[in-house]
């Protein structure tokens, strides 16, 4: 995916997921202007609380909704190919599995999430 592509889809993610961040994905930006880091939503995915959980797995999905919206409307190329029949825990699971291999997760959630994603399911 070119560079400009990238940087417009992590864009519309976090506009579509209510965030605004200051650059793309890939780099995994700093969490300066965004709502939620990386620590964050670590903490929220791998709560005793169910509550939490949950608001982790909404958000994963809200990230992955919305770059699936963006290839599906063919604003970038398609890069990331998920299977039919992934669950939400599944997601999370590999999501909470890339947080905890990252060496520092204040970057945004949002760019650690479609990391995370665009790795686990290539198109």
């Amino acid at each position: 995916m070119r560079m400009e592509s990238r940087f417009g889809l992590v864009v519309s993610i976090a506009a579509a997921a209510g965030m605004a961040i200051a650059g793309p994905a890939s780099a995994q930006i700093d969490s300066s202007g965004t709502f939620k880091t990386g620590d964050e939503l670590y903490a929220q995915c791998t709560s005793t609380d169910e509550a939490e959980v949950d608001a982790c797995d909404w958000y994963i999905m809200g990230v992955q909704d919305a770059i699936i919206l963006h290839q599906d409307l063919e604003w970038v190329e398609k890069a990331i190919c998920i299977p039919v029949g992934t669950t939400a825990e599944d997601l999370r699971e590999r999501v909470v599995a890339y947080l905890e291999n990252s060496d520092d997760r204040s970057f945004s959630a949002v760019s650690m999430v479609y990391n995370s994603i665009e790795a686990d399911f290539p198109c």
